[in-house]
């Protein structure tokens, strides 16, 4: 390999990890979830169904109308023009 192959490489690599890494997930534009367990009010933690750590992530904006509860299924969707997610609605 040359060198100038090299530094290519390496540039790419470079590239690759500033822009999140191979394994970069691409935002779905609804996911479900779950209110974490010490929720008391306000915008709630969510832990995500795809995530096997399940960490509470957040908080995120609801809507007015959704009123929650620890351990409630709820429905994300990706909102506004930066795309974060909202909690829409409660799933029953």
């Amino acid at each position: 390999m040359s060198s100038r192959n090299f530094v290519q490489m390496i540039r790419q690599e470079i590239r690759n990890q500033m822009a999140g890494g191979r394994r970069r997930r691409v935002p779905r534009p609804h996911v479900l979830g779950e209110v974490a367990p010490d929720y008391t009010g306000g915008r709630p933690m969510i832990i995500m169904d795809d995530d096997p750590s399940r960490t509470p992530i957040g908080p995120f904006p609801k809507a007015a109308s959704v009123s929650l509860s620890p351990g409630d299924r709820v429905y994300l969707a990706r909102a506004g023009a930066k795309g974060k997610y909202i909690v829409e609605d409660k799933i029953e």
